[in-house]
């Protein structure tokens, strides 16, 4: 399974971000291989509008099953879940906990996003 979890950092140590769209970072685990990828946004931390289509284009590249976040926007919920992923919200501490808890099942995938998005 290739689970992308929005974060800071750039290994299984570092803390979950809250944010899908603005996270400088989404860390693409293969739960099989234990190998991981880095899917980088920092090209978008700064856009007025679109953070979250374009992180979610950044992140479909890899390939994910499920997206563990914070919390997730309608558009990039949009695009996610029409590419086969599984969304989860309400995510926080450290990655490798984040990974474990949600193959764990204390994680339930979302219907709807959680918070507004910006209409582009």
């Amino acid at each position: 399974m290739r689970i992308a979890v929005t974060t800071q950092g750039n290994d299984l140590s570092a803390q979950t971000d809250s944010s899908f769209g603005r996270a400088p970072n989404s860390l693409v685990v293969d739960t099989e291989s234990v190998s991981s990828d880095v899917a980088a946004n920092a090209q978008i931390l700064d856009v007025a509008q679109g953070a979250g289509f374009q992180s979610a284009q950044n992140v479909l590249v890899h390939k994910p099953d499920a997206v563990p976040t914070g919390n997730c926007g309608p558009i990039p919920s949009r695009f996610l879940k029409a590419a086969g992923a599984r969304i989860v919200v309400g995510v926080k501490g450290k990655i490798a906990d984040a990974i474990h808890d949600y193959i764990d099942g204390k994680y339930v995938e979302t219907r709807e996003a959680r918070v507004k998005g910006h209409l582009v």
